[in-house]
């Protein structure tokens, strides 16, 4: 027997076996380098995508680019005409994620329910990095009596819950309180939140000398309906202030007293200024993410909290209404000029916060 061609033999099999690693390896790096260069080619990454600000405004009035604007449409036209467009599982039918550079919108719906389970849908999706991103609820409200006038643009930085506590008919009332909602303590984990007052400060200083320009009719319309009232007939703002949300379009004096209350006892760091249908959905599903810190809410006053001119509940809401959300009698026919006004404001405060 031949030893040495036994050992010979040993050799050239470990050199074989040797130089097909070597083949296998030179092709798994070829196939990467490839897979590589073609999604450098096409733009593409499996990488989330950096979000630096997500908007969040919360209905469209038709479509979202070239009609009579919403709360989204120049944000879409100025931002995302030309975008990349995600579906996201869970959030509201029909409406779509845009992305572009860095800026994301998302248009929440109405309430608080669709903006809780929408926003807790797009934080979970892989396809996006939030980790360095500010979020931006953006959109209409109504003004608080005797606080705000049509066309305040309000900074908010703290919002309540209408609906969190104990609430009766005042009638049902034995002492001379003026409004039925009593707070409860054990709700104060989500009948509240508090946002960065930092960074409300520091963007308050950029925005706070803004004068919204309106139409003359909206000044006299304050002035007409509210008895040309020193409070009534200033001119629009940018202010700090409080809102209180509720999924029911509250209208009245006794509800703005109350909502005036709610606020005082969460100890808000400013008055009750506006109230909305979803801030503090978004605020609470961002604080037990631990993204509470980088909230931002801008909202324009586009009609008061109280029934003004010849509105009543039965015209505005009965069976015999004769005006809509966006009609004269609610809006002093502002109500696009008001969306012009919170996107220039917006826009100065989305260029701050990318350039940072």
């Amino acid at each position: 027997m031949n030893t040495k061609y036994f050992k010979d033999t040993g050799s050239v099999k470990k050199i074989s076996r040797l130089k097909k690693s070597c083949c296998i390896f030179i092709v798994l790096a070829l196939c990467f380098v490839l897979t590589a260069c073609a999604a450098i080619q096409s733009g593409k990454s499996d990488a989330p995508l950096p979000v630096k600000v997500l908007i969040l405004p919360k209905f469209e009035v038709g479509e979202l680019s070239g009609d009579f604007p919403g709360e989204a449409q120049l944000f879409y036209e100025n931002y995302f005409t030309d975008s990349e467009a995600f579906e996201i599982a869970g959030t509201v039918d029909g409406s779509k994620l845009y992305y572009k550079d860095g800026l994301a919108m998302y248009v929440l719906g109405e309430g608080k329910v669709n903006s809780a389970a929408s926003l807790t849908s797009i934080l979970l999706d892989s396809r996006l990095n939030f980790s360095n991103a500010c979020f931006m609820t953006v959109g209409c409200g109504g003004g608080a009596y005797e606080r705000s006038v049509i066309g305040d643009i309000v900074l908010i930085t703290g919002v309540a819950d209408f609906d969190a506590g104990h609430r009766v008919d005042i009638r049902e009332l034995k002492d001379d309180r003026e409004n039925g909602w009593f707070k409860e303590d054990d709700f104060d984990q989500f009948s509240h939140v508090v946002l960065n007052q930092g960074l409300a400060d520091e963007l308050y200083s950029l925005i706070k000398d803004i004068r919204p320009q309106l139409p003359s009719a909206a000044k006299e319309y304050m002035a007409k309906n509210f008895d040309n009232a020193a409070w009534a007939v200033r001119d629009p703002m940018v202010l700090k202030g409080s809102s209180v949300t509720s999924d029911c379009y509250w209208k009245g004096q006794y509800l703005s007293r109350e909502a005036t209350v709610i606020a005082e006892s969460h100890g808000l760091p400013d008055p009750f200024m506006i109230t909305e249908m979803e801030d503090i959905a978004i605020g609470v599903v961002l604080d037990r993410a631990g993204l509470l810190d980088r909230y931002i809410g801008l909202r324009v006053n586009v009609n008061m909290d109280v029934f003004t001119g010849s509105m009543t509940p039965e015209n505005t809401w009965g069976d015999e209404v004769e005006e809509t959300l966006l009609a004269d009698d609610e809006t002093a026919g502002c109500f696009q000029d008001n969306m012009k006004n919170l996107f220039e404001v917006s826009d100065l405060v989305i260029d701050y916060l990318t350039n940072k």
